[in-house]
């Protein structure tokens, strides 16, 4: 026996194993530590197995090491093959394909036997990982993939894995109903949101016209210098990092004011200073700006395009001179009374009585939650669990909030119907629009009071309140910025019990009229 030979060993029962630990940098795609596989007792079927093996998984680590597409969607599928074929061996008392009963001895099928229960519970529990595997992926190329393969094995969700085959179900069984289910319900949610904001230009888009290859084209044309073109090719890539690579018209101005406010808000992790000035994030705009422009007149397609109007912060402004502000006591007062003239049940107005009514309660909704108007008009009985709200389809992340007592119609509400006659894709604008249009016919003109106001009125009377914490704040609006890296070691504070208990008496003590 030749024991040299690498990855080859022989157990002191005369088993021959192939054990190679795969390269780090590929364990979080291949989602394994190490390959083994069990070579027989036979010497000489061993090293011929061994040297298939070996020549295998070198060719796949090149390959993917170079980037190489069909390679990932070469080892997702092998990885699910085997995980299938796992199931099948575990709940089967016939033989191991390709091996004759004669030559199993006991000790080998036990020895497979250990092993597809352990690969069957590694997979079964993979969605556990979720926050880790979103959080380790975060921001590298390859995130999209890493997560839509994620997605496919922890979730059986092929979604945005068009070019790998199904999971079987049985290999990721849904958890029954309670917190596991919940928790369950939050990552997948999570998930396919990230994957969703970072997804590629779809099969109908044309890629040519994707933002990071219009800039290169964009380069190329107008002779821009090397050192501009690098500070452009930054700017845009920290906007595909946030949005994904996508055609220009799917950043919309309610995509850009996101972007800018991320750029606004961020804040070093050791100082809690801002990361850039007002004129930092005036400088992401101008390439964009420039490149609109361009591509307007260059590409056919899309010559009606223009760059959505949207403020920006001028050299000096401060985050609070630049962001929406709140309503202050009288104001949301008054807001409420004209709301209600105009979409209560005795008003004249010609919008329908149900339309009003739930215009009406998603303001209500907006009050005690700091959800978007978008996020709001998803909601349906299946969000609500007991006393809790499950906010699912959210920009920000999915999180468990308490239904506090001021909106303890809300449950019903939904259960009679709520939003489903609101679920077009621009209620939230029409809402929006409906919104400023009647508090400003009725003089209320400051052009930083607008709908989206109504988060920052929730998070204000939050902050009056004494003892109040950043953590209340954060798990009931939903945002992680700001906890550095002790983000990565906390549970979320919807998800405990004290955290739950300590939203609901901040949202209970809050009243607005």
């Amino acid at each position: 026996m030749n024991t040299k030979l690498k990855y080859l060993r022989q157990q002191p029962d005369g088993l021959y194993r192939y054990y190679r630990k795969v390269p780090l940098p590929l364990q979080g795609l291949l989602r394994r530590e190490v390959w083994h596989h069990s070579l027989g007792r036979d010497h000489a079927r061993a090293i011929e197995s061994w040297f298939e093996l070996k020549r295998e998984h070198d060719t796949l680590i090149e390959r993917l090491k170079d980037g190489d597409q069909e390679a990932v969607s070469d080892a997702v599928n092998r990885r699910v093959a085997d995980h299938f074929a796992a199931t099948e061996r575990l709940h089967s008392h016939g033989p191991r394909p390709g091996q004759k009963v004669s030559k199993a001895t006991p000790e080998e099928i036990e020895t497979h036997r250990r092993e597809d229960e352990t690969a069957i519970a590694g997979i079964q529990n993979l969605w556990r990982r979720t926050t880790e595997v979103m959080e380790d992926a975060e921001g590298a190329q390859n995130e999209y993939r890493r997560l839509a393969t994620h997605l496919l094995l922890a979730f059986a969700d092929d979604s945005y894995s068009s070019n790998v085959v199904a999971t079987p179900a049985t290999l990721t069984p849904i958890p029954p109903l309670g917190g596991e289910r919940r928790l369950w319900d939050l990552l997948h949610s999570a998930l396919r949101q990230r994957l969703e904001e970072i997804a590629p230009v779809g099969a109908t888009d044309s890629e040519e016209h994707r933002i990071s290859h219009l800039l290169e084209r964009y380069i190329s044309l107008q002779g821009v210098s090397e050192n501009t073109a690098r500070a452009y090719r930054g700017k845009v890539r920290a906007l595909t990092t946030r949005l994904g690579d996508h055609p220009l018209p799917h950043y919309n101005k309610a995509r850009l004011q996101a972007f800018r406010d991320l750029l606004i808000e961020e804040t070093d992790d050791n100082t809690g200073a801002a990361k850039r000035k007002a004129s930092t994030v005036v400088q992401h705009f101008a390439p964009l700006k420039a490149l609109w422009r361009w591509a307007a007149d260059e590409v056919d397609e899309l010559n009606d395009l223009q760059f959505p109007a949207m403020r920006l912060p001028r050299p000096g402004e401060t985050v609070d001179e630049i962001r929406w502000q709140a309503f202050d006591d009288k104001q949301i007062k008054r807001v409420w009374s004209l709301l209600n003239d105009h979409w209560g049940p005795d008003s004249e107005s010609k919008m329908k009585p149900a339309r009003r009514e739930a215009f009406l309660m998603a303001v209500k909704v907006m009050l005690y939650t700091g959800l978007r108007p978008s996020e709001v008009f998803k909601l349906d009985p299946s969000n609500v669990s007991g006393d809790v709200l499950l906010i699912r389809e959210t920009k920000t992340t999915g999180r468990r909030l308490p239904i506090c007592k001021h909106l303890s119609d809300f449950p019903g509400f939904l259960a009679r119907g709520g939003f489903n006659g609101e679920r077009s894709k621009t209620i939230a604008r029409t809402f929006s629009d409906n919104f400023v249009s009647i508090i400003r016919a009725a003089g209320i003109t400051n052009d930083r009071l607008v709908l989206y106001s109504l988060k920052d009125t929730l998070v204000e009377r939050l902050q009056r309140q004494e003892g109040m914490s950043d953590d209340v704040i954060r798990g009931i609006i939903g945002h992680v910025g700001g906890q550095g890296n002790t983000r990565h070691y906390k549970t979320r504070f919807g998800d405990t019990s004290h955290g739950m208990e300590r939203m609901r008496r901040a949202l209970d003590a809050i009243t607005y009229w």
